[in-house]
């Protein structure tokens, strides 16, 4: 998505971060221009969590999340930058495209939400208030739901007549072709108007996770078939994307971090009567690669309930493969005495059904071993073994880290009591299955993938900074010259300590941005993070090179679009912000010893460089060994230099972290500057 500046500070100004926060039930306490609260991220007893009202960006001290109100809504609701922008435009009234084509979608696509809310509160009024009605309250109330749910949840039902949502809705301006694209109706083949998609059923509204009604779910009372019957796939919804009553349960997965997932809905509804407010559910046995995705980033840790029933037990093994690749820790608990979670709950209590689930629960790999190698099949004869010792190896294969890998071999192989050596020609069977059953996917539905940013760096021949033109700093690969390449170093290496140190420098000393972004190191700004942040202080640094305005900050934040960099500079801001000691405000001080950190990370660089060259020499045995000898010279030489340097870690420039060498150096230069009084 193109998001343009105007747009951005459009948003911003209509959906201040302070307002945003209370809509999301944050207590906000007034502190000067800011205000402070308890952290919505991190569970603590006292306020950590800021936000400052000037420059409208949030910072938390105590888990370090940090960001604008883009950001906020994407770790609160858990999206991307995209549905984070859709949410706060459809807040503020912003139209992102302006084109006659893109007002004409953007106006289709709030028609089908406009429907889909007339047809919730439709369903929900019958539900409560028509006479007919009565049998769904009957079946609701037999299923030991309280009122309060009901409306919480929005439960309703569709009348049998074969027209009454249509009528209803065509009354209040609601048209026909909006109410088929939004799954609520059908044209009629003789083209006398149309009909409704559900009848005679409970209707249990389903959300996205902005709590907007993008579908439904819907029960027969009677014999029909299909018992369930969902809203078809529509522009607003798929089914293997959604997880029911995900929209209500965040403030319970953010505190318990932990997410639970049952197969229906009165499974999900019951739990959060009983007061287990993290429950979500798959739609039926649906469970997609979607919705594993979607548990990774919701929470680290995911508990699966499923009935004791074949049909539950298969549920089971079809999640098993998906959840295994997201590499998040997964507990599955299986319901016992011919049970459904919803009458589990209702039985046992809230709190007593949560310490079955996590007495009880086992791990997804101990759980893959009970139903295969430890089920009373396997028994049956060595052939029933190895094809059970094969369906558990090829759930191992899946896991993508070869260390966890490898430990999970070795618990489980000892089982067997067999040598791990002997299972290992199987293993390679799976990996060779899984991999050829990607390649089939990625054949069929993900042909034509984009390549990666490196990809297109290198085939390009050159990089682009933030302004769309080459960088003034271009090394060969084309990126900023202080930025590492994508080929040495991974992606997400962590920005180096030294790097931040030359940021807040930057923000302490704006005038003098130019000549202090001329004195730092090539590859100093690593990996995906250092590559976003360099081209955006280059742009800037150019500019102000250039006459315009001086280096900023908080411009350097709003330009940022990759999340962990802004979140850089806006922990930066705040701790610079936070010091209140008189020495920690010498900013030429601070660069000073910046300067001097520089320079030894130049000679360690240095150093790694002539060690690589002296491992590459080739040519005879003679002259390799004279030009390792040189190079050792130089080495011992320039370990020397750092030697008499003095250690100096870039630490020193954080308040909690000062070292006595630093302290005396600062206290020595600050007593040669004195004037001294003869006696």
């Amino acid at each position: 998505m193109l998001l343009s500046p105007e747009d951005r500070e459009a948003i911003r100004a209509r959906v201040p971060l302070e307002d945003l926060a209370r809509d999301y039930d944050i207590h906000l306490i007034p502190a000067g221009r800011k205000f402070k609260a308890l952290c919505p991220f991190h569970q603590e007893k006292t306020p950590s969590f800021s936000i400052d009202v000037d420059k409208q960006f949030y910072y938390c001290f105590g888990c370090e999340s940090g960001g604008d109100v883009f950001r906020f809504v994407q770790e609160l609701d858990r999206v991307g930058f995209v549905e984070s922008v859709e949410i706060l435009a459809r807040r503020a009234g912003v139209v992102l495209d302006r084109s006659p084509r893109g007002r004409e979608r953007s106006e289709r696509r709030l028609g089908l939400y406009d429907a889909l809310e007339f047809a919730a509160e439709y369903y929900r009024r019958v539900l409560a208030e028509d006479a007919r009605g009565g049998e769904a309250r009957a079946y609701l109330q037999r299923r030991g739901m309280t009122p309060e749910m009901l409306e919480c949840f929005r439960l309703g039902f569709s009348l049998p007549d074969w027209d009454g949502l249509v009528s209803a809705a065509t009354r209040a301006g609601h048209d026909l072709d909006t109410l088929e694209r939004a799954g609520l109706a059908r044209h009629r083949q003789d083209s006398r108007g149309g009909y409704d998609y559900f009848r005679g059923r409970v209707m249990f509204p389903i959300s996205d996770p902005q709590n907007r009604v993008i579908g439904f779910g819907a029960r027969t009372l009677g014999d029909d078939q299909p018992k369930y019957l969902n809203t078809p796939s529509t522009p607003l919804f798929d089914k293997s994307q959604v997880l029911y009553g995900l929209s209500r349960s965040r403030a319970g997965i953010r505190r318990e971090s932990a997410i639970a997932v049952v197969e229906g809905y009165t499974d999900a509804i019951m739990a959060h009567q009983a007061g287990l407010d993290f429950f979500v559910a798959s739609l039926g046995t649906a469970f997609t690669k979607e919705n594993a995705s979607a548990l990774r980033r919701q929470a680290p840790r995911v508990y699966m309930i499923f009935d004791g029933d074949t049909a539950g037990q298969n549920a089971a093994e079809r999640s098993l493969d998906l959840l295994v690749v997201e590499e998040i820790e997964v507990r599955v608990y299986t319901v016992t005495d011919g049970k459904d979670p919803c009458d589990a709950v209702l039985a046992l209590g809230g709190e007593a059904f949560r310490r079955a689930m996590e007495a009880d629960s086992v791990d997804l790999f101990e759980y893959k071993w009970r139903a295969t190698v430890g089920s009373s099949e396997a028994q049956a004869s060595p052939q029933a073994r190895s094809r059970a010792v094969s369906s558990f190896l090829g759930l191992v294969a899946g896991v993508k880290n070869p260390v966890t890998q490898r430990l999970i071999l070795r618990e489980y192989i000892e089982r067997l009591g067999v040598r791990e050596s002997d299972v290992e020609s199987e293993l390679v069977k799976a990996r060779q299955n899984l991999r050829r059953s990607a390649r089939v996917v990625a054949k069929d539905g993900a042909a034509g993938a984009r390549p990666s940013v490196a990809a297109a760096v290198r085939h390009s021949g050159g990089g682009q900074g933030a302004d769309g033109a080459l960088s003034s700093r271009s090394g060969v690969s084309g990126l900023p010259a202080k930025v590492v390449e994508r080929d040495s170093r991974p992606e997400d290496a962590p920005l180096h300590q030294l790097a931040e140190v030359v940021l807040e420098c930057l923000l302490v000393l704006p005038s003098r941005a130019p000549s202090i972004w001329d004195q730092v190191p090539e590859g100093l700004f690593v990996g995906s993070t250092g590559e976003a942040l360099c081209s955006a202080v280059e742009k800037q640094v150019r500019v102000q090179g250039e006459g315009g305005s001086a280096f900023s900050g908080v411009t350097l934040m709003q330009n940022l679009e990759d999340p962990e960099a802004k979140r850089v500079v806006i922990k930066l801001l705040s701790q610079l912000e936070s010091e209140d000691d008189s020495l920690w405000t010498d900013h030429d001080a601070r660069w000073r010893n910046c300067q001097r950190d520089l320079r030894r990370h130049g000679i360690r660089q240095r150093i790694d460089a002539l060690k690589r060259e002296s491992k590459q020499a080739v040519g005879e045995p003679e002259e390799v060994a004279d030009r390792r000898a040189v190079l050792a010279r130089e080495v011992t030489h320039l370990r020397k230099k750092l030697k008499t340097g003095g250690e100096v870690c870039c630490y020193v420039y954080k308040k909690k972290a000062v070292i006595r060498e630093f302290v005396d150096d600062y206290v020595r230069e600050r007593i040669s500057d004195m004037p001294i009084e003869k006696a």
